[in-house]
């Protein structure tokens, strides 16, 4: 502290024109802190915050100054015990972007230089159709699934920031989702972990901004927990989980009565740059809008036509924007049954550590079918019971089936009203917590009918068959599965995971064929990670016969058309113009002599989501800089930024089937951009792999594509190669000892490659 008062001091002397004044008062339990700061904050034309140590209450004030339009310089000691690398962690500070200062000198130098920081804009239009903005933790818990399952309740929709989605939250994101929300849910951590603090860095810089727009916000914190001082008045303290319930009780006819207030006019931006929207890179956020310009592929007519049964696809390459799209089109073909299914691998968690974990494998194997085949029987009646309420009253052939639908699942339905997940969780629990207790079913020792009267509290043949005499009467039925993988372990998957998973697929499979033998048509499709599917079918020798159906993104102009429907949705924007047409209204042409879309289509490495974050970093980057169209350097800062993401987010994706090697990408930093296969093999004994996992783990390097190979003086990586894994291999085979690997460019910042 005594840095800064010297350097303010040194400031002050050295110009008049700006009086610098320190606030330190910020800890001290009993003080009236938030009133005095938040006027201070009010009177000034900018301020100064330090971030050496991440502190809750400076962060909210960061958050707070910006949404009041002031000027914002973030300071930060080189003698921090907070390294730079938790704060691009963390993600919000790195891309307003901070100073370094080791003396009071250097400092005093940087408050002088005000001229260097902009005002951020945050006058976006609201969403009303998805209304609401919830800021997730990377470990969810009780409350945040409780949060989640009332938000879904009040029909409101909601975006989402989601870590397992997007590995840190940049300003610029947090700023747009937040200022164009009616309302924003907030969830604080009590604890010491480094993911519980990451997460507080988030929440408090999205409670300081929410509340300058004075933007309806609630945030939730365990009773114990000691929040901030700055607005431990503004928490909901959760003794009991009936505690969030009348809070979002509460909240929503806050947010509602905000539809019917008039919004002011909005002001002219200074660049149309921010008057862009390109859509949410996670489908999840972007339901709504995805009807307007989704791009129809191959997996989609094939989906809509039942010949697809499993679709799987890269992070990242639009699983779940097929999910929702599936879904909308069947939603408007008549009298059908649209089953939509996400749960997050959270729910399953009791009954996967207390039941499936200490089972052989075929009793886990069994077990886990039969409760995933009784769930899908339960959802489909469930979905009946919701969608017919009105329907059965008018259609006589309907009356009699749904009553009896509707008595047989009553208390089903009632564990969680609408909402899957929480009904998934409360019958897991449940289920675990019968079974654990049996000692004689946890050594496997049971039969068919007994784990059958274990797991099914209905007369399963009398459900089976009253459901498929009503569904007789409908024009379809589907049950559209996503999501199971994420909430899984974090440090890499386990054997039950892909027992869990197999049973899902298995389980589909099994209620297709007991219906059709009543003449009652089901088409069920799993969407599932590449890269998890293939590790089942590997570590499965009876399994992988059915042939899924791959997403791959190989053209760079299918890639093109994403980007041109999204700006065409735009107002100022011809829908009958070319994508060069309008990439040359927004974008320079050239980069570093490369045309600009291709360069940066290059290192998406051809996947949608990442090539709408590079483009929202750059766009950010220039929206800071008052750029009119973005230029060269806003390329160049943007790219650096979207590079350490997207390593971080590779890496953890990795994770999953690497599970013992967390830094295996990190141990190529500073190393050339080419390498031969010696040094390959020499950094990955550096990161610890055994000569005999050297095969298994460059196949992995290459399958995610940071590896490529030369070929013909070009890089080509193994979407060069059609996605297909052995061509790759059988390429470099031939090529022998001289063969040359590369790094992908999307990778070369992040690493300082030479």
């Amino acid at each position: 502290m005594e840095v800064i008062e010297k350097a303010c001091q040194s400031a002050n002397q050295y110009q008049t024109e700006t009086e610098f004044v320190t606030w330190k008062q910020n800890d001290i339990v009993g003080l009236d802190l938030i009133d005095p700061i938040i006027r201070a904050i009010s009177n000034s034309d900018f301020i100064v915050a330090d971030i050496s140590s991440v502190n809750f209450n400076v962060v909210y004030e960061i958050g707070y100054a910006i949404g009041l339009g002031k000027r914002v310089i973030l300071v930060k000691s080189e003698g921090s015990q907070v390294s730079n690398s938790e704060l691009n962690r963390i993600g919000i500070f790195d891309t307003i972007g901070y100073k370094q200062y080791s003396t009071h000198v250097q400092l005093a130098g940087i408050l002088t230089d005000t001229h260097s920081s902009r005002v951020i804009p945050v006058d976006y239009e609201k969403n009303f159709s998805q209304p609401l903005y919830v800021v997730s933790c990377a470990e969810t818990n009780e409350t945040a699934h409780r949060i989640t399952s009332r938000v879904k309740k009040s029909k409101l929709n909601y975006r989402s920031f989601n870590p397992s989605e997007d590995i840190r939250l940049s300003a610029s994101s947090a700023i747009e989702n937040i200022s164009t929300s009616l309302g924003v849910i907030l969830d604080w951590r009590s604890g010491d972990s480094e993911i519980f603090h990451r997460h507080n860095a988030r929440t408090s810089f999205c409670a300081g901004l929410a509340h300058a727009l004075n933007i309806e916000t609630i945030m939730f914190a365990p009773s114990e927990a000691q929040v901030p001082l700055d607005f431990r008045n503004s928490t909901i303290p959760v003794s009991r989980i009936d505690d969030v319930d009348l809070g979002i009780a509460a909240f929503v006819p806050e947010v509602n009565q905000a539809f019917q207030v008039p919004q002011a006019d909005r002001q002219v931006s200074s660049s149309r740059l921010s008057d862009i929207a390109l859509g949410d890179p996670a489908a999840e956020n972007e339901f709504g809008a995805l009807n307007r310009y989704f791009l129809r592929s191959a997996a989609f007519s094939a989906a809509v036509r039942g010949s697809v049964k499993t679709v799987v696809g890269r992070k990242g390459s639009g699983k779940t924007a097929l999910w929702a799209r599936i879904r909308s089109y069947l939603g408007g073909k008549g009298r059908m049954i649209i089953v939509d299914l996400k749960p997050e691998g959270y729910q399953l968690v009791r009954l996967r550590e207390e039941v499936l974990e200490h089972l052989a494998f075929g009793p886990r194997l069994h077990l886990a079918t039969a409760f995933w085949e009784y769930l899908l029987l339960l959802e489909i009646s469930a979905k009946i019971v919701e969608t017919d309420r009105k329907l059965h009253t008018r259609d006589p052939r309907l009356t009699e089936g749904y009553r009896a639908l509707s008595e047989m699942v009553s208390d089903y339905t009632e564990l969680g009203d609408t909402d899957f997940s929480e009904r998934l969780h409360k019958l897991s629990v449940g289920l675990a917590g019968e079974l654990s207790t049996d000692r004689e079913f946890m050594q496997g020792n049971f039969t068919g009918s007994q784990l059958t009267n274990k797991i099914y509290a209905l007369d399963i043949r009398k459900l089976r068959k009253t459901l498929s005499d009503y569904l007789a009467e409908k024009d379809g039925t589907w049950i559209l599965f996503d999501n199971l993988d994420r909430g899984w372990p974090v440090h890499g998957l386990e054997e039950v995971d892909f027992v869990i998973l197999r049973a899902l697929i298995d389980a589909t499979r099994k209620l297709e064929r007991s219906l059709a033998k009543r003449n009652v048509e089901i088409n069920a499709i799993v969407f599932i990670r590449d890269d998890i599917y293939s590790e089942l079918v590997t570590r499965t020798s009876d399994f992988g016969k059915e042939q899924p159906h791959r997403i791959d993104w190989r053209d760079s102009d299918q890639l093109r058309e994403v980007i041109r429907l999204r700006l065409a949705d735009n107002e100022g924007f011809d829908e009958n113009s070319s994508f060069f047409e309008m990439w040359e209204q927004i974008f320079c042409s050239h980069y570093m002599g490369e045309e600009t879309s291709q360069f940066i289509i290059e290192r998406s490495m051809m996947r949608p989501r990442n090539l709408l974050n590079l483009i929202n970093h750059i766009r950010s980057v220039a929206i800071n800089m008052k750029h009119q169209k973005i230029e060269e350097m806003d390329i160049e800062k943007g790219l650096d930024a979207f590079s350490t993401d997207l390593l971080v987010e590779l890496s953890r994706e990795m994770e999953d089937v690497l599970p013992d090697y967390e830094t295996l990408l990190w141990d190529f930093v500073r190393s050339t951009r080419l390498l031969a296969k010696d040094q390959i093999l020499e950094t990955l004994t550096r990161a610890g792999v055994q000569p005999n996992e050297f095969d298994r783990v460059l196949e992995r390097l290459l399958y995610y594509g940071f590896i490529g190979i030369i070929e013909e003086q070009e890089e080509k990586y193994i979407y060069d190669y059609n996605y297909e894994i052995r061509l790759l291999l059988a390429t470099i085979r031939s090529m022998g000892q001289d063969v040359v690997f590369s790094i992908h460019p999307a990778f070369r910042d992040s690493l300082s490659l030479r």
